[in-house]
């Protein structure tokens, strides 16, 4: 007896918008309740470390460093905790956490400490 046959299943762009071609209303950002705040236990603000932002505990790397090396050059977590032995596993997917969590704030951080912006404040 032959073993169960697997399909693979497509979905074609015409199944996107379903809801709206049923009648579903887009539901209202201002309605939808606020998630609870999240705590992350590896990161803390200073004022007097890198001007207050926010910074793996312990530490004076910033998160925006953290995202920068992973997000923007490519970089694994696990190749970062590799070149930065003093930081932990943990500590990095806790940076990565905050910034998605405070994705607006952080974008600010990322933009006003880039190498131009910080240049033309000279």
């Amino acid at each position: 007896m032959p073993g169960p046959t697997c399909r693979r299943v497509v979905h074609s762009a015409r199944h996107i918008d379903r809801p709206r071609r049923l009648g579903y209303a887009t539901p209202n950002p201002s309605l939808i309740p606020a998630m609870p705040k999240v705590l992350h236990p590896h990161i803390t603000t200073d004022p007097a470390i890198c001007g207050g932002s926010p910074i793996i505990e312990g530490t004076r790397f910033p998160v925006r460093s953290v995202v920068s090396y992973i997000l923007y050059h490519g970089l694994t977590p696990e190749e970062l905790v590799a070149r930065f032995t003093h930081l932990g596993l943990g500590q990095i997917h806790d940076a990565l956490a905050y910034y998605y969590d405070n994705r607006d704030e952080m974008e600010q951080d990322l933009d006003a400490n880039r190498e131009a912006t910080v240049r033309s404040r000279r």
